[in-house]
């Protein structure tokens, strides 16, 4: 048992030196009181932190992030949006791919593997939820995924992500 609004903001407080390396600001929703939810808090983290990093790297200077936390009885969705460049119609396929170039990404000079997406998919469905995102080329990205909430524990298989 783990409380959702205090792993948020760890992730916030964990990845500040990108807000401010990028310039962008970033709104919290649905986090200002306890979210009381069952998941492996090390592995929402390293979740989470994927998308907002990702979120700021390809974000547009002063730009803004928005993550969402909506619980209902039985699951949660956490979302991050971001005003970035969106992603190509054309690319939208690979995405959750390993090494995933994608042909707006700029990686070279933002930075990273082209796995995070992979392993965020991987954590995601070995603790039972799933993963996704919308896109509008131009507009920005939101990335979500969603977990049960009482998640069978000897169903979880974590050697899907090692």
């Amino acid at each position: 048992d783990t409380d959702l609004a205090s792993l948020v903001a760890e992730v916030d407080g964990a990845t500040s030196m990108l807000q401010q390396r990028f310039g962008v600001s970033i709104e919290m929703n649905g986090v200002d009181m306890p979210v009381p939810f069952r998941t492996d808090p090390n592995r929402f983290i390293q979740v989470l932190t994927n998308l907002l990093s990702k979120a700021y790297k390809f974000s547009k200077p002063n730009g803004h992030i928005t993550i969402d936390v909506k619980r209902d009885a039985d699951q949660v969705r956490m979302s991050v949006k971001d005003q970035g460049a969106g992603i190509a119609q054309a690319d939208k396929f690979k995405v959750f791919e390993r090494f995933a170039d994608l042909s707006n990404s700029d990686r070279a000079s933002k930075g990273g593997t082209g796995l995070g997406l992979n392993i965020c998919k991987s954590i995601v469905e070995s603790l039972g939820g799933t993963i996704g995102f919308d896109s509008c080329e131009g507009v920005g990205s939101t990335f979500y995924f969603i977990l049960p909430d009482r998640i069978d524990e000897d169903a979880i298989d974590l050697r899907a992500v090692s």
